[in-house]
This record gives C-alpha cells, structure tokens and sequence, in this order.
C-alpha cells in the first residue's frame, strides 16, 4: 500500500515537472530528488557510465561515457516485441543533460510507460562510426541496453555517427551487419552530415535494409530543411518541420516529445500512455 502511494505521488509530482518544463527551459528540474524517484519507480531515472575502448566519452577521462537513463530497462531475452528502446545523441552546443532539462527525457519516459527505454548518452560529436559502435557495445555490455537495434536520436553534428555508420554499410558487409544491429530507426535533426554526403546512395540503403528515418527540422532553419527534404528524396523518410530553428527541439520540446511517439506508434507495437 506504501509503495502504491509513493508511486502516485512520484507520478503527481513528475507530471507537474513535465507542464513546468515544457513552458519553460528555466523551470527545469534540478531541484528534483533522484534519491525519491530511484526509491519511488526503481531503475526509473538515473545517472551513470560506462567505459569505452576508444575515446569519446564525457567523463573526466575520455574512456567514460557517462549517460542517463529512464524507463524500463531490458535484457537481450526479456525485450519482447511491445518494447522499444531509444538512445539520444546531442549536438554540438548542447550536452546530455539538457535533454533532462528541456523536459523532454521526462516527457518520453511519462508517456513510454513500460514499453520504452530512453537513455541519454554524453558521446561527443567527433565520434565516428566505432565510436558510436563502442559506445552501443559498451551499453549493452553493462546492461544498460539490451542489445537488439534501437531507435537513434540524432540532433544537428551528432547525425555524423549514423551518416559515417551508412557509409560504412555501402562499403562492406560487415559495415552493413554493424548499422542494421544498432539502428531500427533513424531520427536525424536538421543534420549537417546529410546534407554535405554527395553519395545519395548510402541512404537509399534505410528502406533496403527496413530502417525507418524521422527526419525533423525547424521551419526558420534553411539547411534543416535541405537535410529533411534529402533524406525524403533518398530514404523514404517522413519529414516533420516543427516551429524554430536549428534547436526546434528544444524550442517546441511538447511537439517533439508528441511527433517522436506518434511515429514510433506506427512503426512499433509499443504501447505509450497519455499524461
């Protein structure tokens, strides 16, 4: 009875966070008692790292990559097909934090329920295709995620690490086998790396290989747009323009949060709720 309770509370308490969040950047939740939600919905919300082979980490030591992590967490056996699991990338202004404060990791995880599985990651936009590939080994190795493809968020110079996975995959087999283990869907953010890569057939490989592409930019953000309307032409993604600019994401992080799920509730059984 305790625990139904401190759960309702936990939930009360979150949801005011979300409505806070989302009208403002300045009223995020620092203020928030990790302690409480870890007892309240274990595993629920929590900061940690793992370590790397290559360095592209976060931490004080390059090796570390230090991460966030909501929602449920999955093994390789337990990830059933209602289950989806989302990692998010930042760009270049920007780091894993802040998609706590802007709201939106609190946003994502209220509305997944138990079907979703968001973890933040602090890798740094110089990461390349290994790098990006260790720091998926080395989430799975710890646990953290479960080793089937996730879900890719990538906003601005982050995409470089899906667009270099894609070249990769044009090259060999091998780089193939490697971009379809990690990526189910590709959510790329007005990303500079598309609209610089010449080759148009590196994204004619999404459809071929059955990854889905949510390409999203900001209407006041001309190069998001080239990027979006480029992976429409050649990947057969859904292109979503929010209001804003480069960092629309940011700026309309409710429209995120609702686009993101929207889509996903296409393309996957995940079952979301509505707060």
């Amino acid at each position: 009875m305790i625990k139904n309770k401190n759960l309702l509370i936990f939930l009360a308490v979150l949801a005011a966070v979300v409505s806070l969040s989302f009208l403002s950047p300045s009223l995020i939740t620092t203020e928030i008692d990790e302690s409480f939600i870890a007892s309240a919905v274990p595993g629920t919300y929590s900061h940690n790292a793992v370590q790397l082979t290559e360095p592209y980490g976060s931490g004080p030591e390059s090796n570390t990559l230090q991460y966030i992590h909501c929602g449920p967490t999955f093994t390789r056996d337990s990830f059933g097909e209602d289950h989806t699991e989302m990692i998010l990338l930042h760009g270049d202004k920007f780091n894993k934090d802040d998609w706590a404060k802007s709201g939106i990791l609190t946003g994502l995880c209220m509305k997944g329920g138990q079907s979703l599985s968001v973890t933040a990651i602090g890798l740094s936009i110089h990461a390349d295709e290994d790098g990006f590939a260790d720091a998926f080994d080395a989430l799975v190795k710890e646990g953290v995620i479960s080793g089937h493809p996730v879900v890719v968020v990538t906003p601005s110079a982050s995409g470089k690490a899906v667009v270099r996975l894609a070249v990769s995959a044009f090259d060999s087999d091998e780089g193939k086998s490697t971009l379809g283990n990690i990526v189910s869907i590709w959510i790329p953010i007005a990303s500079p790396a598309v609209v610089l890569k010449k080759n148009g057939d590196l994204f004619k490989q999404f459809p071929e290989m059955g990854i889905k592409v949510l390409a999203i930019n900001g209407d006041e953000d001309p190069m998001g747009i080239r990027a979006t309307q480029k992976l429409v032409d050649l990947a057969g993604a859904k292109g979503v323009e929010l209001k804003g600019g480069h960092s629309c994401y940011f700026e309309r992080p409710e429209d995120f949060v609702q686009t993101v799920l929207g889509y996903l509730s296409m393309y996957t059984n995940a079952t979301f709720v509505r707060v």
